[in-house]
């Protein structure tokens, strides 16, 4: 289960800062702003499901028209999206940070996935782990 961030806070690299943060439109006015869908497109759709998965992702499989067939997982008020890398393509290295709410500590849940971590903070309160994808993406997990 995956739980988001409390009103004004946001994901660095060393873990969660908290602070209010907004923007300036192009007319002057301020705005705000939420993500509600990612897209990540993947070599090797199968693998990729499979580790965002082990992290406690669940994907439902979802094909639009003549699109391609892809998975989707509903994150409260956001759609994370794995669909196939197109022939050709390059792949992004688009760094994700997520907070997950699991149960039991969250270096076991990596370790009994087989999921390398690549680099490791500790703070007084949580820990961040950082891991990467099967298409080489940082996903920092706290």
């Amino acid at each position: 289960m995956l739980t988001k961030l409390n009103s004004g806070e946001r994901l660095t690299d060393g873990g969660v800062t908290t602070g209010v943060y907004s923007a300036l439109s192009l007319t002057g006015e301020t705005m705000s702003a939420k993500l509600n869908l990612l897209v990540l497109r993947c070599q090797d759709l199968s693998a990729s499901k499979k580790f965002y998965e082990q992290l406690g992702f669940q994907f439902h499989k979802e094909q639009h028209r003549t699109g391609p067939v892809h998975y989707a997982a509903q994150l409260e008020e956001m759609v994370f999206e794995l669909y196939p890398l197109k022939p050709g393509a390059a792949v992004d290295q688009t760094r994700l940070g997520f907070r997950l709410s699991v149960a039991g500590a969250l270096k076991e849940r990596l370790d009994r996935a087989g999921i390398e971590i690549c680099d490791f903070t500790h703070h007084p309160k949580y820990s961040v782990y950082v891991v990467q994808d099967p298409d080489g993406r940082k996903v920092v997990l706290s």
